[in-house]
């Protein structure tokens, strides 16, 4: 499928179904409207169920950032990475260097999400599936020099494992 052109916002309100044009979208899906990425929204849309209903969430302790943080920036190709939150939704990105291959960033987006939901209040710890848990995960991997993404992947509370 060809990025389109134009992006007719009113379209996003049908594609989601649960939000009403005058309503406000979260951060990450206002981006990704800007971009015009069709498939990033519905990876995107199937992640935010919770805020669509407004439930509340922890907030995401910051001293479990300042563990899990340097963790990721330590592995091999990293050159950043953040945790962001709105609400149950953790934004998860991770900027590498220009020389990492796709499988290579999706092992780090899963790694990195592991690592988060193993410290995450009231999250089972992850096995062989990451499994389902409080919060819901956007996965983001971009280039260091270019900006671009690399890879996008989510996975909603109730799923078991990341959808890119």
């Amino acid at each position: 499928m060809q990025r389109p052109e134009t992006f007719d916002r009113s379209k996003v309100v049908v594609i989601l179904g649960r939000y009403a044009p005058n309503k406000k979208f979260p951060g990450i899906l206002k981006t990704v409207i800007r971009r015009g990425s069709y498939i990033a929204l519905l990876v995107i849309a199937m992640s935010f169920s919770k805020s669509c209903k407004e439930v509340s969430c922890d907030i995401y302790p910051e001293d479990l950032k300042d563990l899990v943080l340097p963790e990721i920036k330590n592995r091999r190709l990293v050159d950043d990475a953040a945790i962001g939150q709105d609400n149950c939704n953790l934004s998860l990105a991770i900027i590498v260097n220009p020389a990492t291959n796709e499988v290579y960033t999706k092992e780090l987006g899963d790694y990195f999400i592991r690592l988060t939901k193993s410290f995450a209040p009231g999250s089972p710890p992850p096995s062989k599936e990451i499994g389902k848990g409080v919060y819901d995960y956007l996965m983001g991997v971009y280039d260091a020099y270019t900006d671009k993404e690399i890879v996008l992947g989510a996975k909603a509370s109730n799923a078991h494992w990341i959808t890119w």
